[in-house]
């Protein structure tokens, strides 16, 4: 059976990260091992294990090996930050410097400041700069710069995918993919979309065949496929109730869903809670919080 795994990395101890609304505030190193954990404590051994993207900030290798002790299959479909690789200057903007590399950030603040402020950019910096302040980042023990994942750890996966993977999974047409689609493979003909990123923060709607698969809506763990299959069969059991069909884009899309995002949040979270107790797994409520971390308004 695949299980579903998405947005592991987050960290939600950096207050000046967007995704501020994430309830789960511990460090890194113990939030991705609880995670890690949590995962292999549910999956049997020769799972297929599909991660939609984010997978960690460091120590890739490390993830990747202890997912394939469970896993026979591994699918790694790109998220937006496993790509910061590609842009690995970005880290000497203040909003790409992990918390934990402070004194980094401290020893180039003068060079930071000055970026920030639009005194100097890299294309014109000097060289000594740039490279001084490398040195530093790599030198970090057991990390690989902010997302970045090597082409070897890359090769550790089964196939690896840019933006997403159409395949048929127990006769079911399905593309997963990263992002949420409002328009994808026969989208308007009972094809789903299982998808991350969002953090529960986009609404669920009921005749709209799409399953947001963050952890931090499934009990900081992977999601089993008949756990996305109940889900799924709850909203074509609601349109054939209500006499609709799948619509393909969101322009007729109906359901019932709170306007405050951090509420909807805590509403998508809970109606996962209830369909895996269904299914018989485990609740450790500590993984199922009922409110949403708010930070200041400065960092959202």
């Amino acid at each position: 059976m695949p299980w579903i795994y998405d947005n592991p990395a987050y960290d939600s101890s950096k207050p000046f990260h967007f995704k501020y609304n994430n309830p789960y505030a511990v460090n890194l190193k113990s939030h991705d091992e609880d995670i890690l954990n949590n995962c292999l404590d549910i999956m049997p051994k020769g799972s297929r294990l599909i991660c939609l993207g984010d997978f960690a900030y460091k120590n890739h290798r490390y993830f990747i090996e202890r997912l394939k002790e469970k896993a026979s299959l591994l699918v790694f479909i790109m998220g937006n930050h496993d790509k910061a690789n590609r842009d690995f200057y970005n880290v000497f903007r203040n909003s790409a410097i992990p918390s934990d590399m402070f004194d980094i950030r401290k020893e180039c603040n003068s060079f930071l400041k000055r970026f920030k402020n639009g005194d100097i950019d890299l294309n014109t910096c000097s060289d000594d700069i740039i490279s001084t302040a490398w040195s530093k980042f790599v030198q970090l023990e057991d990390w690989e710069m902010a997302d970045q994942m090597s082409t070897e750890c890359l090769n550790l996966f089964d196939s690896v995918h840019e933006m997403g993977w159409r395949t048929n999974i127990q006769g079911q047409d399905v593309t997963f993919c990263h992002y949420k689609m409002a328009s994808y493979a026969s989208s308007c003909h009972g094809a789903w979309n299982v998808h991350g990123h969002s953090h529960l923060r986009m609404p669920e709607f009921d005749n709209v065949l799409v399953c947001d698969a963050d952890v931090g809506g499934w009990g900081y763990c992977c999601v089993p496929w008949c756990a996305i299959v109940k889900k799924m069969q709850q909203k074509i059991e609601w349109m054939n109730k209500n006499g609709k069909y799948p619509i393909d884009g969101e322009n007729r899309a109906e359901g019932q869903y709170s306007k405050d995002f951090n509420q909807r949040v805590i509403e998508t979270r809970m109606k996962n809670k209830e369909i895996m107790r269904s299914l018989g797994y485990p609740i450790n409520e500590k993984m199922w919080p009922t409110e949403v971390l708010k930070w200041p308004k400065a960092a959202q």
